[in-house]
């Protein structure tokens, strides 16, 4: 599926199924694809499922990567707000959350994350949950994604870990898949999928097989596979000796 799933111009609808911040929710997060110069607006639609009242304060945040570590501050820009900032959802209540985006003239990508903090009536029991969005100022993308390497490390008699090294040149971030297998082969393996490489970094990633000797001293064929901004599937095909 494309990592670009939403194509609406002016509204997004973010479902949280079952009960509120249960970790059943669709979509985890927000890819949102925008023009400099625009205002656009999207929605959560929170649905409270609980019998009990819940009392929910908005904050926003803003997040960097060094080293394979996320460091969360505090956003303090002006390009981004929701209204709304504390309100209460009763037993069976739906409402609308708006929050508007005023896309700022820069290249590349910005990215903030809305948290939202429950507390239950009358109890002290607070919930955190999330939701990130990365917002893409169209036309100003530059992707240029690596696997620079790949390693794998026997851990044990049976398990070995498999070490993807990435770099990521452009100014946008890259949720990459990358499989193995070897040459004689038909099955692919997945080793590497779903997690970002944010632009202007290196990160590596680890996975745990329970395949080691078949991989062991072998000539590996390997492809990375990437949805780009069109949503169009991109793959680069490698050849590594492990």
């Amino acid at each position: 599926m494309p990592r670009y799933e939403y194509k609406c111009p002016t509204i997004v609808v973010f479902f949280l199924l079952s009960t509120l911040f249960s970790f059943n929710y669709s979509p985890r997060r927000f890819e949102i694809i925008e023009s400099a110069n625009t205002t656009v607006e999207y929605q959560l639609i929170l649905q409270n499922r609980r019998e009990l009242t819940e009392n929910i304060s908005v904050n926003l945040n803003t997040w960097t990567v060094s080293n394979n570590n996320v460091s969360f501050q505090p956003f303090q820009e002006d390009w981004f707000r929701v209204p709304l900032s504390d309100f209460t959802l009763s037993p069976g209540e739906e409402k609308r959350v708006p929050f508007v985006i005023n896309v700022p003239n820069v290249s590349g990508e910005k990215r903030i994350e809305i948290n939202l903090k429950t507390q239950f009536l009358n109890s002290n029991f607070v919930l955190n949950k999330g939701i990130p969005i990365f917002l893409i100022i169209k036309g100003t993308e530059s992707v240029d994604i690596a696997l620079e390497d790949l390693e794998i490390i026997a851990a044990s008699n049976t398990d070995a870990k498999v070490v993807s090294h990435f770099k990521n040149g452009g100014n946008i971030h890259i949720r990459p898949r990358v499989e193995i297998r070897l040459g004689d082969s038909e099955k692919w393996l997945r080793v590497a999928d779903d997690v970002p490489i944010y632009p202007y970094s290196e990160r590596t990633v680890t996975k745990i097989i329970d395949t080691v000797s078949e991989f062991l001293d072998q000539k590996l064929e390997v492809r990375m596979m990437y949805y780009d901004t069109q949503g169009q599937l991109i793959t680069k095909n490698y050849i590594f000796s492990i």
